[in-house]
């Protein structure tokens, strides 16, 4: 696990977490403890905006996708890492944008509609959503968050 913590400006701190979790064939303790850790970072950290990413080894899929925490674009059955991702989560009411449900979004892009405020094409966006889909995924949970959504987007997110 690593931290980094950024000052963006007077009234904003971020601290970037990423993570390994152990995986399914770990010891019982080990997992335990791996969560215990997050759990106690996640509630030190109060002054910061949290980021929690990088590889849960856990499969969240349609069959617990209630709606409330976690993206619609899921696929096959939870695992038990699974359960323990999306208790955390709930437990701790936080958000998840999927990755995949952020590349979806930006395949759809109606190619032919015209710029939005930021002067940004569609095209432009789906041809970079290599590139663009985990940032734009970190930053969807940011603004899902923390409720700010940049002026220049006229205060909405509309895709």
């Amino acid at each position: 696990m690593a931290v980094l913590k950024l000052k963006l400006s007077n009234a904003v701190n971020l601290a970037v977490t990423q993570v390994y979790a152990p995986t399914s064939v770990s010891d019982e303790r080990e997992i335990i403890e791996f969560y215990e850790l997050i759990k106690d970072l996640y509630n030190r950290e109060k002054e910061y905006f949290t980021v929690l990413m990088g590889d849960w080894n856990a499969i969240v899929g349609k069959d617990n996708t209630n709606g409330t925490n976690i993206g619609n674009f899921c696929e096959g059955s939870t695992n038990e890492s699974g359960n323990r991702l999306v208790e955390m989560m709930s437990k701790n009411n936080l958000k998840l944008a999927l990755f995949r449900e952020t590349e979806v979004i930006l395949q759809k892009l109606n190619k032919n509609k015209i710029a939005g405020p930021g002067g940004m094409e569609n095209e432009i966006l789906k041809r970079g959503a290599p590139s663009l889909t985990q940032p734009l995924t970190e930053l969807f949970n940011l603004m899902e968050v923390t409720g700010d959504i940049p002026e220049l987007w006229g205060g909405r997110v509309t895709m």
